[in-house]
């Protein structure tokens, strides 16, 4: 994932996204490490449902975390835009100035891949 000119780093910023999806898994990692043939299973099962949040927080940080990462998207989608746009004008600026500076070379090469056709 590229950085691009204008300072997005699109790597580090996917790096942020995922690192707050784990902060809202941590939660239930616990709850999905307990073995059900374990003594203490509800025990545990009990301990860990008493750290999660409230639902109203716990659905008002789901959609931050949503907003966020939908955000990222759209913004790295610009940003790849942008920069491929970018490369594409560079490229052809350079092909055209390749073209300026040895115009006797493609004009011969025109030439020969014109008689090359009607022959």
């Amino acid at each position: 994932m590229p950085e691009n000119i204008d300072g997005f780093n699109e790597t580090q910023s996917f790096k942020e996204v995922q690192k707050e999806a784990k902060s809202l898994s941590k939660w239930f990692e616990s709850i999905a490490k307990i073995k059900a043939s374990d003594p203490q299973a509800l025990a545990q099962l009990d301990k860990a449902l008493k750290t999660l949040p409230d639902d109203a927080d716990f659905i008002q940080l789901y959609q931050i975390y949503k907003n966020k990462a939908q955000a990222f998207v759209a913004d790295a989608r610009r940003y790849r835009a942008n920069n491929i746009k970018r490369l594409i004008s560079a490229y052809i600026r350079g092909q055209a100035a390749e073209r300026q500076s040895y115009p006797r070379v493609y004009q011969g090469l025109a030439e020969r891949s014109a008689g090359a056709a009607i022959s």
